[in-house]
């Protein structure tokens, strides 16, 4: 009987030097954060037009962004944040088969107390290039970041 097969070794210890051990893997140290800057609340409403019968004169955004910068990096911290919010929508007139993209941005600065502040930024689509009728729109995308 071969008493090599029959020894045991701790993890990451070697007994054999002929045949090394694999080293063991290190648990990573990186620890996800949330992101300080959320939106934490979204309304699109479009504003009916009193020309064009049966369409929108142009669409509102109202995004609430709330910011929450963790305490530990107070020492680093003005006195307020700068945000700017942008979103894409997409549309279609009365007689288009196909939908027409449109991007509009908006800018504010948020002003914390104790690392934390909260807005309503107010987004505007207006429409009044279009020839014809806007009958829908939707919202394709939206990112509020800090300058």
């Amino acid at each position: 009987m071969n008493a090599r097969f029959l020894t045991v070794t701790a993890s990451g210890q070697q007994n054999d030097t002929l045949r090394p051990t694999a080293q063991a893997i290190q648990p990573s140290r990186y620890v996800p954060r949330p992101d300080p800057f959320q939106i934490t609340n979204a309304d699109f409403e479009c504003r009916e037009s009193y020309i064009n019968e049966g369409g929108f004169d142009g669409c509102e955004l109202e995004v609430e962004i709330e910011v929450n910068i963790p305490s530990i990096f107070a020492p680093y911290l003005r006195d307020y944040v700068d945000v700017t919010c942008e979103a894409e929508i997409s549309y279609r007139t009365q007689d288009s088969y196909f939908e027409q993209n449109e991007r509009e941005s908006e800018s504010t600065s948020l002003y914390l107390y104790s690392g934390t502040a909260s807005e309503t930024l107010e987004i505007d689509f207006d429409f009044v290039y279009t020839f014809e009728p806007v009958v829908s729109g939707k919202v394709e995308s939206l990112e509020c970041r800090p300058d």
